[in-house]
């Protein structure tokens, strides 16, 4: 038998938020002022999201609340403050990214559900068995999962599992994108992302939008979906307008409820609302070369026609279907114009539509508009009608009631069938001269301005009472019942933190390596390193009896390695050293990632200089005592990883591990000429370098001295002369003798003197 299974909506704006309610949503997720990944939306203050919970409560549904960025030392108080206000007002979880956040929550709050962000990356059954260890209810699964890993942790891991059904997909790997944080200081981990992803890129000699993928949409494999025991299905789009909203959760509702549709007629109204054209994503496998649109990276709409012939500013279009007043259209040809119809002529007669095969007139803003294939990018009488369903909410609750007579009292009982409310009328009865009681039923069934709607309602005996006492009973039932439905956890009280002293040893400032060639490692062990980064699985196993060698695991991990490892997989902590990307940005998840084992924390590359000495003030604090930190210093950030591959595509490879990044070095560029390296991992994930090197070595001293002792040189790129050069300059550097810093080209100080957003 296939369960029920929860949609759960987007809502970045109030309209947003009352189209899914309206639609059927059995859920929706939405953000605050701050703290949340979407920060664009509109989002919503303390009071209006007390007042949602209270709404979607009433109607028997859920609201979720993302607090799902990094937090920073200066901010962790009033984040966990934020929480506080969302816990006593009724919420019915938090979304996280921030472990260390989580993990006061769950000590704080510890009755207060915790679905793990999707930024998180819980990318193996090893992960996602860790974070159900730490208490959290939920995972939010990477789009990257396909349905037989997703299978894996459903029969390995009891916790609920939710997954993106439809909507705009990340080309990185959820909570490993860099690229708009380095480009522009907006980063993803923050909110903030400046979506460069969607921008045109020069790859092997074309432009296009390589890095654009399509649309999500899985409207005809639900059953499969559900079949695995999937708790919800998520809708992307905060940044969506309430129409797209509505559609898209009353089409997947009637996938979901199995009920009887016409996919191609449910497909064309979702294509209307918003398209990129569709994917089935990793989730189902989809080819690389199925997964971009590198032709457009907005809106695409649905094809209704072509340009037959032009004259001067008007086309005429022959129809494929058909075209309203107030529509929108798309010509796309050697040119590209937009154009919203507010005259159209059929056979010179102006005409409100046209219909398949019709050739029409219209204006357009351009000419040359010759052989342009026309879509239809918005149906203003779908948008029309989804308008008006929205603004009146069809939700009704069926109610039962009974009013009687007790001790010379007017008594209304009325339930739901979960709570129930029994009222006492203030004003004494009176006898009745005839049967009064149809028309003090007809009186109390008057619900049509409330959610109520009664199924059966008795009225025992035979009183008087006026109309007015009557409906002053009947409001003042149904409020309360409103009120019983509004409370879901009518019990909860927080706890005290616990303190904590600590004790750790001190430690000597040194110098690591992260290597990626035999070369570059060869040429490293003729330095006095703490300890060398193999990131390539064949090293690490030649070498791997070198006591200072350990294995840098690739972003997706599948292999769970355990002894020796650089990991962004909790699972695998014990012993060993979390990434720079792990995105680790305050004094507490350092702290986490110690408890889970951690002999060494890497901090996130996202840090400034400030914040990573707020960190450490805090940790001193809190704990009395420094911790074992390392730190990228030198190195191309690796802005992205990717399941996807713009290389293979770009070329017409029909399958993926097709080498040709092995063969020579392809860069990315963009519209300023600036160039971006690519190279890949084992698992043939494809990364994107920044095409600047981070290079601390005027601040070394002012790093050590902070107290991070650990700091990192990647090498990607170089040549082995190359990393003997640099590693000459940082071992002069840690040794106070004078250096030249402007010896390398093309660096970056990244972002340790100025914050991210």
């Amino acid at each position: 038998m296939i369960n029920k299974t929860e949609i759960l909506a987007p809502a970045g704006s109030l309209d947003a938020f009352y189209a899914a309610m309206a639609a059927g949503a059995d859920a929706v997720y939405l953000g605050g002022k701050a703290f949340g990944a979407r920060a664009n939306a509109t989002n919503f203050t303390l009071p209006e999201i007390k007042e949602l919970i209270r709404y979607a409560h009433i109607r028997d549904k859920k609201v979720y609340i993302t607090v799902n960025t990094i937090i920073f030392e200066d901010e962790f108080s009033q984040a966990l403050e934020f929480v506080g206000n969302l816990y006593y007002s009724d919420v019915d979880a938090i979304i996280i990214q921030d472990l260390g956040l989580a993990m006061v929550i769950r000590e704080k709050y510890p009755d207060l559900a915790l679905h793990a962000s999707t930024q998180m990356n819980i990318h193996n059954w090893s992960m996602a068995k860790k974070i159900q260890e730490l208490g959290f209810k939920r995972i939010i699964l990477p789009r990257e999962m396909n349905i037989d890993q997703i299978k894996m942790i459903k029969e390995k891991v009891d916790i609920e599992l939710e997954i993106f059904i439809h909507g705009a997909l990340c080309v990185s790997y959820s909570g490993n994108c860099y690229f708009s944080s380095f480009l522009g200081k907006r980063s993803g981990n923050r909110g903030q992302c400046a979506q460069p992803c969607r921008l045109p890129y020069r790859l092997e000699g074309k432009e296009k939008y390589w890095l654009s993928p399509k649309d999500l949409c899985t409207l005809d494999r639900i059953k499969e979906l559900q079949a695995i025991g999937i708790t919800s299905f998520k809708i992307e789009g905060r940044m969506k307008r309430p129409e797209y909203v509505a559609q898209v959760v009353r089409s997947y509702q009637k996938a979901v409820n199995h009920e009887a549709f016409n996919i191609e007629q449910e497909d064309h109204r979702l294509r209307t609302v918003f398209n990129r054209d569709w994917t089935k994503g990793f989730l189902f496998k989809e080819e690389n070369k199925n997964f971009s649109n590198i032709e457009q990276q907005n809106h695409v709409g649905v094809y209704i026609g072509k340009v037959s012939s032009t004259y001067q500013d008007k086309v005429n279009i022959k129809l494929i279907s058909s075209l309203r007043y107030g529509d929108s259209i798309r010509l796309v040809g050697k040119l590209t114009d937009a154009v919203t119809i507010n005259q159209m002529y059929v056979k010179d007669q102006l005409v409100k539509e046209a219909k398949a095969k019709d050739i029409v007139t219209i204006k357009t803003h351009l000419t040359g508009l010759e052989g342009a294939e026309v879509y239809l990018t918005t149906d203003r009488k779908q948008i029309d009608e989804l308008t008006k369903f929205y603004r009146n909410d069809p939700y009704q609750v069926d109610i039962e009631g009974v009013c009687y007579l007790e001790n010379n009292q007017v008594i209304f009982s009325v339930t739901d069938g979960v709570h129930k409310v029994v009222q006492v009328c203030l004003e004494k009865p009176e006898p009745a001269n005839s049967d009064q009681t149809k028309k003090i039923k007809e009186q109390l069934e008057k619900t049509a301005n409330t959610i109520f709607r009664f199924q059966k309602l008795q009225v025992r005996d035979n009183f008087f009472l006026p109309i007015k006492s009557l409906n002053q009973l009947r409001r003042d039932s149904l409020s309360a019942l409103e009120a019983m439905r509004a409370i879901k956890y009518p019990n909860r009280k927080g706890r005290p933190l616990t303190e904590e002293s600590l004790n750790h040893e001190g430690e000597t400032a040194g110098i690591k390596v992260r290597v990626r060639t035999e070369a570059q490692y060869q040429k490293a062990l003729s330095f006095p390193v703490k300890a060398i980064y193999l990131s390539d699985e064949g090293l690490y196993h030649k070498y791997k009896e070198n006591p200072d060698v350990r294995y840098y695991l690739p972003r997706n991990n599948q292999k769970l390695i355990e002894e020796k490892v650089i990991t962004t997989d909790y699972s695998l902590l014990p012993g060993n050293i979390n990434s720079v990307y792990t995105n680790i940005s305050n004094s507490f998840s350092v702290r986490q990632m110690e408890k889970l084992g951690a002999k060494i924390v890497g901090l996130s590359v996202e840090l400034s200089f400030r914040q990573i000495k707020d960190l450490l003030e805090g940790y001193v604090h809190r704990y009395g005592s420094y911790p074992s930190l390392e730190m990228m210093v030198y190195g191309r950030h690796e802005l992205m990883t990717m399941s996807y591959c713009p290389i293979n595509k770009a070329l017409g490879k029909e399958k993926k591990n097709c080498g040709e990044c092995l063969k020579k070095q392809i860069y990315l560029t963009d519209r300023f000429g600036y160039r971006f390296p690519l190279i890949r991992d084992e698992e043939c994930n494809l990364i994107v370098l920044n095409g600047k090197r981070l290079h601390l070595l005027p601040y070394l001293k002012e790093i050590i001295d902070a107290g991070v002792k650990n700091l990192i040189l990647d090498f990607s790129l170089e040549t082995d002369e190359e990393v003997e050069k640099i590693l000459k300059l940082y071992f002069a550097a840690l040794q106070n003798e004078n250096i030249d810093s402007e010896e390398i080209k093309e660096v970056t100080y990244g972002h340790f003197q100025e914050a991210i957003i």
